[in-house]
């Protein structure tokens, strides 16, 4: 039986297990016991061959993953090319380190653990090693959670999609981890899921009854109301809720109270009459005044915001010009990602007013990417490379919940795995539809 794979015998279901993961771990000790014990010259440069290789993969990862959360990158664009191209160059290099002790690889997890399980979860090395992605699972801890989360979103390994099923079945302490993981990057099917629950598995029990609910069944949508709490997971309630709108207005209770939460950011996705002002009673220095406005549209407190970011730090500035691209889309006269790099700050806010001062746009416009706020428009702000991710998943939110159509999606995601999913929910009609018809159901609370 190959190593890092025990058959299930009861229901024949694959699975890596604790046992699994110690034989892994063990295989990973003694190869760097053996390459760190070889003090001959070969070992030595391919050594430091390894450790410059580890270094320079670990910085073009984090390019790679910079420029994702600054917009949805385009296949032609230079420096993505660029970031790509190296990255293929530096695994090459490895993958012929590996071949000659896979001892040169696993010794990055010491100085460069995200180059480590970069390396297991590529193609590149799985050519070599079908099992490498298996490997990855060993460094979810040394590398912590978030950031291992972040490069199992690159990976098109199979063999990734492989082993994090197998942990599932595996029942280990990562194994909730690893399904979330399956979830966000849209590697789950109904029958699937069904057949966890089925297995009475209580360690995914709830990420899989809310998996299930987000496909409108019932039984685990009534499961999802009655066992967890709606401050935990609010996208989720307000998402399976039949009365969302009536029901969050008995939640929300009083927008003052509010003011300063996320609460006024979902009172601003659900278009709650009650809140229809928000946006001209909401301090622009509040901390989520930005997606507020991103969310609503609303132009009328434009001069406001170009006069409150004078002051402002520079993350500040970041922000709020990028809810004024998702409010004007390319009739701003810069975009968000040349702050800093090809306009100074206060160059940028000078030309931003003076945009302003001699713009047509009346007081009341409610614009996304400079037209009405629609269902194509708000899908455009998800393929638009000029976003920033925190702005692209609260749309992503919204149009969820106003479509009546949940999709997984993630911003971190590589392209080619965005856009399959974006393009079929935009021709989604049924979608389209019901967020169009978006004003009308939130005065009759639907």
């Amino acid at each position: 039986m190959t190593h890092g794979m025990i058959l299930h015998q009861e229901d024949e279901i694959k699975k890596i297990s604790e046992e699994d993961l110690n034989l892994l771990k063990q295989k990973v000790d003694e190869a760097i016991g053996r390459v760190n014990e070889d003090s001959s010259a070969v070992s030595v440069f391919c050594k430091e061959k390894a450790t410059l290789a580890g270094e320079a993969l670990s910085f073009y990862v984090k390019q790679l993953k910079r420029q994702l959360s600054i917009g949805l990158p385009q296949e032609s664009q230079p420096y993505w090319k660029l970031v790509k191209k190296n990255i293929h160059k530096v695994e090459n290099a490895l993958v012929e380190l590996f071949k000659i002790d896979p001892g040169y690889v696993y010794l990055l997890a010491e100085e460069y653990p995200d180059s480590a399980v970069w390396m297991c979860q590529s193609l590149a090395l799985e050519k070599v090693d079908k099992l490498s992605s298996q490997y990855s699972l060993l460094w979810i801890d040394l590398l912590g959670e978030k950031e291992w989360r972040s490069l199992a979103y690159l990976s098109p390994s199979v063999g990734l999609q492989i082993s994090l099923e197998l942990m599932v079945h595996g029942e280990t302490k990562f194994s909730p981890f690893c399904f979330s993981i399956q979830k966000d990057k849209n590697e789950l099917s109904t029958q699937y899921v069904q057949l966890l629950l089925k297995n009475e598995r209580r360690d995914v029990q709830h990420s899989a009854n809310e998996y299930l609910a987000t496909k409108n069944l019932a039984d685990n949508v009534e499961w999802l109301l009655e066992n967890t709490k709606a401050e935990d997971n609010l996208f989720s309630h307000i998402l399976v809720r039949s009365d969302r709108t009536a029901w969050f207005r008995e939640l929300y209770i009083n927008t003052e109270q509010n003011m300063d939460t996320e609460m006024v950011c979902w009172a601003t996705v659900l278009e709650l009459p009650e809140v229809e002002d928000l946006t001209g009673k909401i301090e622009i220095a509040n901390e989520f005044a930005h997606v507020v406005f991103a969310l609503s549209g609303d132009t009328s407190r434009v001069a406001d915001i170009l006069t409150y970011l004078k002051s402002a730090d520079e993350n500040t500035i970041d922000q709020w010009v990028n809810t004024l691209y998702v409010m004007f889309g390319e009739q701003l006269p810069l975009q968000p990602n040349q702050l800093g790099i090809d306009i100074e700050y206060d160059s940028a806010i000078n030309l931003l007013v003076e945009w302003w001062q001699q713009s047509s746009y009346g007081g009341g416009s409610k614009l996304r990417l400079g037209k009405r706020i629609h269902f194509e428009s708000s899908v455009d702000v998800l393929l638009s490379p000029h976003i920033h991710a925190e702005l692209r998943l609260w749309v992503w939110k919204e149009l969820c919940i106003v479509s009546r159509a949940y999709f997984p999606w993630s911003p971190y995601l590589m392209p080619e795995k965005q856009m399959p999913s974006l393009l079929r929910f935009k021709a989604n009609a049924a979608a389209k539809e019901r967020f169009n018809l978006r004003s009308r159901h939130a005065i009759v609370g639907y």
